[in-house]
């Protein structure tokens, strides 16, 4: 079999012609939807027909287009014909592709009965024969290989260069040179991380904030700016059609440049100058903030008696929740989670389990007895026991639970060995005191029920 090869690969896009394509100037991102922007600049006397290059994908449907120009009219929009032509192209480049690809299953069956053959018992004339035929099918399979690559990358480069083209007619009262901006639904998807670390030394906890963005329009985005929504788009809001912050001019080097908006209705991050390669994955950094914090170990003895390292600090803006944060603790990665939002104001943050403080919790009561007058008295009581591994005073909060009484007949009486900073209405107690380096520290709580007599 004969692989065909000439004028398989000749140009296949003579003939056509193309407009260019407009120049992307804004990509906003929702949680479910994205917008691209992009503008062309027109000079009209009267009446204008523009040939526009769209993305192969582009749904006309879907189009939103504007003027600067009050005196100017976006008369018509139409798919030119060019499009179908291009179709047409690209379909014969894929049938060239399938033919190959049987080819290609044709000398796989034929390389697969050569391999099967017992030439042992043959002499070193057929041995030479068999060699000569089976590298010839395994040079034909490399051959017919290397075509289909070609032709698929003929077919992208037809793509990205002709995408979709429409003709705009615009029309003017008098002479002008209006912006034409387009609105279009590209195949774009972000999703969120945090990176947040907490330095211990400093007493500072530092949240950088990241998305990856993806975006298959079919052209890279250069020196763009990216409005990312943390939620979806509801439907009374919709992307302006004229920029609601200062459009910069394009620079050669550029310099991300990063903001966070937020007011009554909506938050969003802007990044300016920013470039998205089609089809892959992009990271980008929205922010970076650092706020002083307080560092403490924290042990909830109701649920699980694990000594946990805790920060307060206070933000000054509004963080989305997040299915992936990664945390990290002077410098060492401790793992991952998913984070709840952390609203404006004070806040606190869990960074994994201490394994520098040592702390146990132990029943060593729980007996009821009757009193002379009648009454039952159950009694339960614990202790903990803890010791500060650290090289440097810690402070401890110790949070427990106690039951609340639901009626006069019976009487609760929480009991202490150390005096609890606050005993909650819900029967939270909370205990707060310092631990030097090496210090151990043993306490004994408990409480007693007391059950009225008939």
């Amino acid at each position: 079999m004969k692989i065909l090869k000439t004028g398989l690969l000749i140009l296949i896009t003579a003939g056509l012609s193309f407009a260019d394509f407009p120049v992307p100037e804004k990509l906003f991102i929702y949680t479910d939807r994205a917008f691209l922007v992009e503008k062309i600049q027109i000079d009209v006397r009267n009446r204008v027909k523009i040939p526009v290059q769209l993305p192969l994908s582009t749904d006309i449907k879907q189009l939103k287009m504007s003027i600067s120009d009050e005196n100017c009219t976006v008369d018509y929009i139409r798919e030119s014909q060019q499009n179908k032509e291009i179709k047409e192209k690209i379909q014969k480049l894929n049938a060239q592709i399938n033919f190959f690809k049987d080819q290609i299953q044709t000398i796989d069956k034929e390389i697969l009965l050569l391999e099967r053959l017992d030439i042992n018992k043959t002499g070193i004339e057929v041995i030479n024969t068999f060699s000569q035929k089976y590298f010839k099918k395994l040079q034909e399979k490399r051959t017919a290989q290397e075509m289909v690559k070609n032709l698929k990358k003929e077919i992208d480069n037809i793509q990205k260069k002709y995408g979709k083209q429409l003709i705009v007619q615009v029309s003017c009262k008098e002479p002008s040179k209006p912006v034409l901006r387009i609105t279009l639904e590209p195949p774009a998807k972000a999703s969120q991380s945090y990176t947040i670390s907490a330095d211990t030394v400093n007493r500072k906890v530092s949240i950088i904030n990241r998305i990856s963005v993806k975006q298959d329009s079919g052209i890279d985005l250069k020196n763009i700016s990216l409005i990312y929504y943390s939620y979806r788009r509801t439907p009374f809001i919709h992307p302006p059609e004229y920029p609601f912050f200062p459009v910069k001019k394009a620079v050669k080097m550029s310099v991300p440049e990063r903001k966070y908006v937020e007011s009554t209705t909506k938050a969003y991050f802007v990044v300016e100058k920013v470039d998205l390669e089609n089809g892959r994955e992009n990271l980008i950094t929205l922010s970076k903030n650092i706020y002083p914090a307080t560092f403490y170990v924290f042990i909830d003895g109701y649920a699980s008696v694990t000594p946990f390292l805790k920060a307060e600090f206070s933000s000054d803006r509004f963080f989305p929740a997040s299915y992936r944060a990664e945390f990290y603790v002077d410098g060492i990665y401790i793992g991952s989670d998913r984070i709840k939002p952390i609203p404006q104001g004070k806040n606190s943050l869990f960074f994994g389990e201490d394994i520098f403080f040592n702390v146990s919790k132990e029943k060593i009561k729980d007996y009821t007895e009757e009193t002379v007058f009648g009454k039952k008295v159950t009694t339960k009581k614990w202790i903990y026991r803890m010791k500060n591994n650290h090289s440097k005073k810690i402070k401890v909060i110790v949070q427990d639970k106690i039951p609340v009484s639901p009626s006069e007949k019976r009487e609760i009486e929480p009991f202490s060995s150390v005096k609890w900073k606050e005993l909650k209405p819900d029967g939270t107690v909370i205990w707060e005191f310092f631990l030097n380096p090496t210090e151990e520290k043993i306490f004994t709580y408990g409480y007693k029920v007391i059950y009225q007599g008939k």
